[in-house]
């Protein structure tokens, strides 16, 4: 889904410092998240392609695919696949427009991530039983954070 490509941030790339420099500016600092909001919007878009494969598998479908029960079952499977991460997909797009716009604030509050874990793994189990992988939270349960719970269990998924 996403891009293989990592970029190292080391210490001279940090947002807000230069290597061995004061802070930025705060205009500095706005021009450079708009240049990673950018990349990571470009980034994103790229993930658009499983869109001419869910097309293929529909004119395939319809061809007359939809007669053979096997095919039929592994096209529509494809193509759950395929939407289930254009739905990711799309909600990180409108995440990303409502916290540039403003319309979400972070609601930072001291959060247990042991539960947050759980409920996570517990939605994927299944899709990881049919894979035969193994799911196992082994955060120590009082471990914490300060963070806003909703938007670290959007991250759990898509580290998951």
């Amino acid at each position: 889904m996403a891009s293989n490509q990592k970029t190292a941030v080391g210490p001279e790339r940090r947002l807000g410092r230069s290597a061995g420099r004061q802070p930025k500016s705060i205009a500095a600092i706005e021009k450079e998240l708009c240049r990673i909001s950018a990349q990571v919007m470009a980034r994103r878009l790229a993930d658009l392609m499983p869109v001419s494969l869910i097309k293929g598998c529909v004119e395939t479908l319809l061809d007359g695919a939809k007669d053979d029960p096997a095919a039929a079952t592994r096209l529509l499977q494809i193509i759950q696949k395929h939407t289930d991460c254009l739905a990711f997909l799309i909600e990180d797009l409108l995440v990303i427009s409502r916290l540039e716009s403003g319309q979400v604030a972070l609601e930072r509050r001291v959060v247990n991530l042991s539960p947050l874990v759980e409920h996570t793994l517990n939605d994927f189990k299944a899709r990881a039983a049919e894979r035969e992988v193994r799911l196992a939270n082994e955060e120590p349960e009082d471990l914490r954070a300060l963070a806003d719970a909703e938007r670290l269990q959007h991250v759990f998924y898509h580290l998951v």
